[in-house]
């Protein structure tokens, strides 16, 4: 069985009375205010000074331009991380989704700034995120249209006609209505005096809260707007302030207008865990109800969603406290200590221009001593009857003091005005790495306060920002990734909540992480020049360069390098691969010319000594022959036997022709072939 509305309103009461809120010009919220503006305190005295210090105003100015360059000044604040191989492109498309989820389709800079001066200012910042399925509705009138115009009007399912008219001619008058649907994914930034919450919540988060409310007024006509019934919204009660705005309209009711239709209520958007059909079990849903002053008094809406809306950042955490520490808290001492000062140092200064005087009674004309002149003369009864009185000089102690308490509100807040010789006076004292070690804590604690205001708020927010899209965004999107126009369907992403915040901890901070990376970069092209380096990729080299470009606040560094793993970075790398391999051919060409002409040389000189030395084996054979031939000749002409001698003789002509032919042939074919070699050459 289900809660009836007047147990739900029932609730909703118990809940919103027992709530803490931010309200009232004694609260802190209002205090922190008045201490920003520099107001003045409420101790201020006629006739003296009344300067008022602005130290909150001045730590807070000069914080905020850091945490804001932190967020905005490169595209990856915060990236969602793969949970696999095949997942890194899609994690990469989801971070550029949700960034310009945030930036270009909302104005996420203003919202951001709003978050974390809240957070500095007043403990916490605030935003709320929500899916927007705004009704744009638009009356038309078309004067002489045709009748197959009209049908075509008709057939619209987004044009509902009002009033048409046949103008006798075969034209018509039509009046109509032009419904387009703005559905959108909104951050908008809550003012704290507008936000309730039960009080007994111990978080930072507050997705685990059991009660929260935005406070707003709205118009009828907005309401109506957003789908709520006009009979309904008639009957509910005109806006009276209630305790989360007493101090902007000061108790009074404020109307705009005498319209009706612009007539103020104050509405209740409240998420609360709640058992409506009192199974047991409590689930958050999103009660809208209408009220005046401090109750609700009408349920206009209930739904059951899966998450709380909101966004809360804190600059300093405090542990198991929704609040944290500003720098109001910190710095207030300071303030009020440094405007006691400035205001006695001021009043002792007019005093010496204006310095008090003793006389004696009847003994000095007062209207010549009280008209003060250049050479005025003052006329006296006796020399002694006017004494001034000393007023003693607080200056140099006074500004002594204001000295220390800038070092105070420095070593609080981690900033401090330029100029000051603390930091010279410690390079004396212990050299230039006493600079960078003082400059480095006061970064750090800098550092510590963005990166707080990251986790706690940035990273909730682009998580919201990315399960909003995959519940709600149901069409497919144009996006424009890594240069190139891709399909985008949020409602086929999975679950994500794997994320890497990416913010510096402080000014000095990132020029070290850019020094660093310049270095990388250097490294790893020393590395690419060795030959048969494994150690550097072209993605790796890719990665380096985008993260020095982001860091030096190029948000597209794709504009000045190509990626290697896009579709142009592979093309280009077939390119190159493909001229490589012509080159080489070339090279391997040329070689193998080379190389085939030594070995023709090579030839042609083998040749040329084996002729040589063929040339002088014959020379040495036809030597051995005519040496022969001489003996024989001897020993033919020793002989006795005429006829042995002329066998003899005879057997050694023969022979003798027979060698000699053989060695004409040798000869001739070495000749051949000594000619032939030379002919090669």
């Amino acid at each position: 069985m289900a809660l009836s509305d007047e147990q739900i309103l029932s609730i909703l009461n118990a809940e919103i009375s027992q709530s803490t809120y931010f309200t009232g010009a004694d609260s802190d919220h209002e205090i922190a205010e008045s201490y920003y503006r520099g107001d003045p305190n409420g101790l201020e005295k006629e006739g003296k000074s009344k300067v008022t210090s602005t130290d909150v105003a001045d730590a807070v100015d000069w914080i905020l331009p850091q945490v804001m360059k932190a967020f905005t000044e490169s595209g990856d604040i915060l990236v969602f991380d793969p949970v696999h191989a095949d997942d890194e492109e899609q994690a990469e498309i989801e971070t550029d989704y949700v960034y310009d989820l945030a930036f270009k389709q909302n104005d996420g800079y203003v919202a951001i700034h709003s978050l974390v001066k809240d957070a500095l200012l007043h403990r916490n910042g605030l935003l709320k995120i929500f899916f927007s399925p705004e009704i744009n509705k638009v009356t038309k009138r078309y004067e002489d249209i045709s009748l197959q115009e009209l049908e075509f009007l008709s057939s619209d399912p987004d044009i509902a006609i009002l009033q048409h008219s046949d103008n006798g001619d075969g034209t018509f008058s039509v009046k109509l209505v032009s419904t387009t649907n703005n559905n959108k994914i909104v951050i908008e930034p809550v003012r704290l005096e507008d936000f309730i919450y039960n009080i007994d919540h111990e978080s930072i988060s507050l997705e685990d809260a059991r009660f929260t409310s935005h406070v707003v007024q709205k118009t009828s006509s907005e309401l109506i707007v957003e789908g709520f019934d006009k009979d309904v919204v008639d009957k509910l009660s005109t806006s009276s302030t209630y305790r989360g705005n007493t101090s902007r309209h000061d108790d009074e009711i404020y109307q705009v207008s005498e319209d009706k239709s612009l007539r103020l209520i104050t509405i209740f958007e409240c998420f609360l865990k709640i058992d409506l059909d009192e199974d047991g079990i409590a689930t958050l849903h999103k009660i809208v109800a209408a009220g005046d002053g401090e109750n609700v008094t009408s349920i206009l809406s209930t739904d059951e969603i899966a998450y709380q809306p909101w966004v809360s950042a804190t600059g300093i955490l405090v542990p198991h406290e929704f609040n944290g520490i500003s720098i109001f808290d910190k710095i207030k001492e300071v303030q009020d200590q440094k405007t006691a000062l400035w205001r006695n140092l001021f009043d002792n200064l007019y005093l010496s221009n204006n310095q008090r005087t003793a006389v004696v009674d009847g003994q000095v004309n007062l209207d010549d001593l009280t008209t003060s002149r250049p050479g005025g003369v003052v006329r006296t009864k006796r020399l002694d009857s006017i004494m001034p009185l000393v007023n003693p000089q607080i200056g140099p102690e006074g500004m002594l003091m204001m000295e220390y308490l800038d070092k105070v509100k420095a070593g609080r807040s981690g900033v401090s005005a330029e100029g000051t010789s603390a930091p010279q006076e410690i390079g004396d004292r212990v050299g230039s790495d006493g600079i960078d070690r003082l400059m480095t804590a006061k970064e750090e604690l800098v550092g510590l306060i963005v990166r707080t205001i990251a986790e706690t708020g940035i990273k909730p927010l682009f998580i919201k920002l990315r399960d909003l899209s995959r519940d709600n965004v149901d069409t497919i999107i144009d996006m424009k990734f890594r240069g190139k126009w891709r399909k985008v369907s949020p409602s086929e992403w999975g679950d994500r909540t794997s994320t890497t915040v990416r913010v510096g901890l402080g000014a000095g901070d990132k020029e070290r992480q850019i020094s660093a990376v310049n270095k990388v970069i250097e490294l790893q092209s020393i590395i690419q020049n060795l030959p048969g380096q494994t150690l550097v990729s072209a993605q790796q080299m890719y990665n380096s360069v985008k993260d020095f470009c982001k860091m030096n606040g190029i948000v597209n560094p794709d504009k000045y390098v190509l990626d290697p793993s896009s579709p142009e970075g592979q093309q280009k790398k077939m390119q190159s691969e493909q001229k490589s391999a012509e080159e080489k051919k070339k090279q391997d060409d040329i070689q193998q010319a080379m190389v085939s002409a030594q070995v023709g040389l090579a030839k042609a000189e083998l040749g040329k000594s084996q002729a040589q030395q063929q040339n002088v084996k014959l020379d040495a054979q036809n030597d051995s022959l005519k040496s022969q031939i001489e003996i024989l000749k001897q020993e033919l002409e020793t002989a006795n036997d005429a006829a042995e001698m002329a066998f003899k003789y005879e057997e050694l002509e023969t022979n003798t022709a027979l060698e000699l032919a053989k060695i004409q042939a040798d000869a001739d074919k070495f000749t051949e072939n000594k000619e032939k070699v030379e002919t090669d050459d």
